[in-house]
């Protein structure tokens, strides 16, 4: 598949992506105990788990593997849980993810993600506080639409910039060094 048809796969995923989570909330729901709004958690969660799982797939030109979707809902899942005690601790587990998932899209054990990081410990490290500022930058932006935007056009434009910033992470963080320098298979 070419670069130009993989990235109009991604747009596509994000698009409809972000029409399927603005109709989760079409109506104002009210977060109380009724069946309504557990089925809209619940397709926002699927929806969610299975456009990233799509995008990093896609961005990592991987085979489509029912492991990377496992991972990619539990992903959603602690962020979703921890976002329920603190809006600070969501993007914990959004970096957790981003080193697990890919790792497990690519076929390997969602330690190979971890194993990365020791061959250059501080371009990772900094590659880690470029996707937390780019959060708090996706954050900002979203709060700054709700100020202007509101209702369904508003969801959209959320999670289009949502979508857009996480491709672009995905994108970055897939030419991160994997190997030792020097090292035959750091050429790849």
């Amino acid at each position: 598949m070419s670069g130009l048809v993989r990235a109009l796969l991604i747009a596509a995923i994000v698009i409809v992506h972000a029409v399927v989570q603005a109709l989760t909330v079409v109506g104002d729901p009210v977060p109380i105990a009724s069946w309504g709004f557990a089925a809209s958690v619940l397709l926002s969660v699927a929806a969610l788990s299975v456009a990233g799982w799509a995008v990093v797939t896609l961005v990592w030109h991987a085979r489509w593997r029912w492991q990377g979707l496992a991972w990619m809902l539990g992903t959603v899942i602690l962020a979703t849980a921890l976002s329920i005690l603190s809006p600070v601790l969501p993007p914990l587990a959004i970096l957790v993810g981003l080193i697990v998932v890919p790792a497990v899209v690519a076929g390997g054990s969602p330690l190979d993600g971890f194993r990365t990081l020791r061959y250059h410990p501080v371009r990772h490290a900094f590659g880690l506080l470029g996707v937390l500022a780019l959060v708090v930058v996706g954050w900002a932006a979203a709060l700054v639409l709700g100020l202007f935007v509101t209702g369904f056009a508003a969801a959209v434009a959320t999670w289009l910039v949502f979508g857009a910033f996480g491709a672009l992470v995905l994108a970055g963080w897939r030419e991160r060094p994997k190997h030792p320098v020097g090292s035959p298979r750091s050429a790849r």
